[in-house]
């Protein structure tokens, strides 16, 4: 596991003040305190939970984040020594600083996602967590800033603890979780007493040994941002500066700021807590009042300090910035934090500070100058989590709380309704991404809507809409938590047949039908048809709920009547103007999944390459991939199984570059049914040995996709036509490997997803090229390159005759007509005389003969 995905979501609240110097990245001051967090972290103690403890900008994440940086390193060289592959799984790491709420559902979504789970289902998000860790073995949980969440977080570990021996777990917070097994590592401010550093024994710092830990990392601080320190600096007054910190790494790193910037050490000690140092000893009576509420105050003091340093305008920009979670873009700062423009900040706030949108780039850098912003990743900005506390209880004394979330939520409604009116395109997954890039964001949007404060319900309906119609929650995972999003809003907000309430519950039914679960689908078809009669409107004519209609008969009661239903979706959906362009794409690749699946040959796939060449012409790569998926349908069901798992393979492929989450999962299932029938055709053509291997590659992959169906909550069987590809493939698999099916689908299911999805894509077809041509020749012969004897007997054999009674009619032997169909089913690619008259019932009518002789 690369050092960089083991810290994987810490770096934005990273205290940077703890930041370390030596050459390998050791945090100054805390090399005891980081080995004994990795003795933890490697298994090399009997505790399963750490709690690292101290009070707000002590460091406890910058801890957290170089051990788990260092374990990760043992654990890969572990593997390697063992010969083992990389295990990407082993650490997970949860950062809960954007939880606002004691939102135990958000938690447990949020601990879901760092441990990459895929939950497309409705099993509640922990149980869905607990099979995981189970399935998996191992696991160390890092929990980062538990400090608003600490009942929450306590009952979560209690449950995992329980049921999932093989996991550790390491916490950062203000409090301990006062749990049973939990280990208590208190994480203090910098030592203000001189001492030797955490560097080797050739340090080359003049003043090892002399300075404090604290004031090293003031000194680098300096050192690091062009300020000169040679013997006629003010190093008195800097050591007292030092010990008035209490050796917080934060208040060390604001400080630094105030110094870069050309203040002198006794100018800020003159500045902070009003002047009183000054009249206290350094170092003495102050040393000695140890405690977290003191450290708090000194940070909040420091904090304090920094905020007076920047002008009116600074001020009233960072308090309004709180309002975002996570990282944001200047983009975003400026449509929600200028003012003009906008009802709810047009007059500033109530002293009268304005910003305007063309000052807002410079005020940001200077913010970031003054590190009271950071840069997070290229073009991304964030708070660190006390100065957004801090800007927090700003923003609510300048009286502009409710005003700036509700511009906030606004601002993310407008977003998800671009992203959605224009992804249709080769922007697709960059958009896709993008949308995720923000979904603290809009997460931190819908907790506002939801408040009854907010008066906003409907504008977080409005987001859950126009990012479900982006497929946000298909391409990443959230299934779960959109429907419960969807159930939660379409309550709050009041009955009425807007667009948007009618086309939630369309999606809202069709995530259900998606996850399996067609009777909670029917209620929201239901409620769809009751919100279309109060429009007055004729219900054909209700894009959404057509729709829906036609995917309701694809999916739970199978009938080749969707497909004409969902083309007049399409139909409808692309008279709508060009922003629902993509709804249009979306639709028209569910109504090639009906054809491929319902349809006959001709249809199937004459209505997927459309869908196909719609999505190459867009440069959609996610949509070309579904594209190839439906593609492949009409050859599997008839039986073209190779043809089939060439336009599977295609899709899969892509959709595993990608990274996305829910494709993958249903390319692996196609795959082993179209693997499934090759190795039916092989056995019906006498090789039994071939038609063996490939059934033990298809019984594998059978295993290995139930697997990750399982673990990733899907529930394909809850689905008319896949429930039915499923039952064939099974039935034919029993039958060509008689009892050794259960054990082989058993190893299959203890792989890993990704050898599943490398099974998928390389199991050799064996004699595969040689069904290919036959397949070939069945899709492209036509009636007139048949003789004119083989013709006539066709007919016959089509009309049930024997070959007994095919001789009698004809006049000719028994013989002869044997071998002439022998010569036809050369011709036609067809194994026998039933596959003969399938061939002849999908041909047009107009190749037929006017009647047979």
């Amino acid at each position: 596991m690369g050092d960089d995905a083991a810290v994987r979501g810490m770096t934005v609240e990273r205290v940077r003040g703890s930041a370390g110097d030596a050459a390998d990245g050791a945090l100054i001051g805390r090399r005891e305190l980081v080995a004994e967090v990795v003795d933890f972290l490697m298994g090399q103690t009997l505790d399963r939970v750490v709690t690292l403890f101290g009070t707000g900008g002590v460091g406890k994440t910058a801890v957290a984040e170089e051990a788990v940086r260092v374990a990760a390193r043992q654990h890969q060289a572990r593997l390697e020594a063992a010969g083992r592959d990389p295990d990407p799984g082993y650490i997970a790491v949860a950062s809960l600083a954007d939880i606002e709420q004691q939102d135990e559902e958000r938690l447990h979504c949020t601990v879901q996602e760092a441990l990459r789970i895929t939950n497309q289902g409705t099993d509640r998000p922990l149980t869905v967590i607990v099979n995981h860790l189970k399935r998996r073995g191992d696991t160390l949980l890092v929990l980062d800033n538990c400090d608003d969440l600490l009942d929450e977080v306590a009952d979560l570990v209690e449950d995992l603890l329980d049921d999932v021996p093989g996991l550790r777990v390491l916490a950062t917070s203000r409090g301990s979780l006062n749990i049973g097994d939990e280990r208590v590592v208190p994480v203090p401010p910098l030592s203000l007493a001189p001492g030797d550093c955490d560097c080797d024994d050739r340090c080359e710092d003049p003043r090892c040994g002399v300075a404090s830990d604290a004031e090293r990392l003031l000194v680098k601080r300096l050192n690091d941002g062009g300020l000169p320190l040679d013997s006629h600096y003010d190093w008195d007054s800097l050591g007292e500066l030092v010990a008035w910190t209490d050796g917080l790494p934060l208040a060390l790193e604001l400080v630094a700021v105030r110094l870069i910037g050309g203040m002198a050490p006794r100018d800020v000690l003159e500045r902070l807590d009003d002047g009183r140092l000054l009249n206290a000893e350094a170092g003495g009576r102050r040393r000695s009042r140890r405690g977290l509420a003191r450290h708090h105050r000194k940070l909040e003091e420091t904090i304090n300090l920094s905020w007076r340093s920047v002008t009116p305008q600074h001020r009233r920009l960072l308090a309004r910035i709180s309002a975002f979670a996570g990282s944001v873009t200047f983009a975003d700062i400026e449509a929600v934090c200028a003012d003009g423009g906008n009802e709810v900040l047009a007059q500033g706030g109530t002293d009268g500070v304005t910003v305007p949108r063309s000052a807002v780039v410079d005020l940001v850098q200077d913010l970031i100058h003054q590190s009271l912003l950071e840069r997070a990743t290229p073009g991304r900005v964030a708070q660190l989590v006390p100065l957004r506390q801090y800007g927090r209880l700003r923003l609510i004394e300048d009286g502009e709380y409710e005003q700036v979330r509700t511009r906030h939520a606004r601002y993310f409604r407008d977003l998800a309704k671009h992203y959605a009116d224009t992804w249709f395109g080769p922007r697709e997954v960059e958009i896709l991404q993008q949308a995720f890039d923000q979904i603290d964001n809009f997460r931190a949007a819908l907790d506002w809507c939801a408040d009854p404060a907010s008066g906003e319900h409907h504008t977080g309906l409005e987001i859950l809409y126009h990012l479900a119609r982006l497929r946000l929650p298909f391409f990443h995972a959230l299934l779960g938590e959109w429907s419960d999003g969807f159930e939660k809003f379409l309550d709050l907000v009041p009955v009425a047949p807007t667009p948007e309430r009618i086309g939630s519950t369309t999606l809202l039914g069709w995530i259900r039908l998606c996850q399996g679960q067609p009777d909670k689908a029917e209620v929201h078809l239901r409620q769809a048809r009751e919100l279309a009669a109060m429009t007055g409107q004729p219900a054909d004519g209700i894009a959404p709920l057509v729709f829906l209609e036609g995917a309701w008969l694809m999916l739970a009661v199978g009938t080749p009547d969707c497909i004409d239903v969902l083309g007049r979706a399409v139909d409808l959906f692309g008279q709508l103007g060009p922003e629902y362009q993509g709804d249009r794409a979306n639709f028209l690749l569910m109504r090639a999944l009906g054809a491929g699946f319902w349809g006959d040959d001709d249809t199937g796939v004459r209505v997927a390459q459309t869908c196909l060449e719609d999505a190459e012409r867009a440069g959609a790569r996610w949509a070309i991939s579904w594209a190839q998926w439906a593609r492949g349908l009409a050859p599997l069901m008839h039986e073209r199984p190779v043809e089939a798992t060439k336009w599977f393979r295609a899709g899969l492929e892509t959709q595993i570059e990608l990274g996305e989450q829910w494709g993958s999962t249903w390319g692996s299932e196609a795959c082993f049914w179209s693997l499934a029938a090759i190795a039916g055709k092989l056995a019906e053509n006498t090789s039994a040995e071939s038609a063996r291997d490939v059934a033990v590659d298809a019984a594998t992959l059978m295993g290995g996709a139930l697997a990750i169906q399982h673990d990733t909550n899907v529930n394909v069987v809850g689905l008319a036509p896949f429930r039915r590809q499923r039952e064939r493939a099974r039935d034919t698999l029993t039958v060509l490997l008689n009892g050794e099916f259960e054990p082989i689908l058993a190893q299959g299911a203890a792989m890993p997803a990704a050898e599943v999805h490398r099974l998928a894509l390389t199991a050799h077809i064996v004699a595969g090229d040689a069904l290919l041509l036959n397949e070939q020749r069945y899709a492209n012969a036509t009636w007139s390159i048949l003789t004119g004897r083989q013709q006539q007997i066709t007919a016959l054999v089509a009309e049930g005759l024997t070959n007994r009674q095919i001789a009698r009619r004809l006049h000719v032997s028994e013989s002869t007509v044997e071998q002439h169909l022998t010569s036809t089913y050369r011709a036609l690619g067809v194994p026998d005389r039933w596959a003969l008259v399938e061939w002849m019932r999908q041909l047009p009518v107009k190749q037929l003969p006017v009647q047979a002789p």
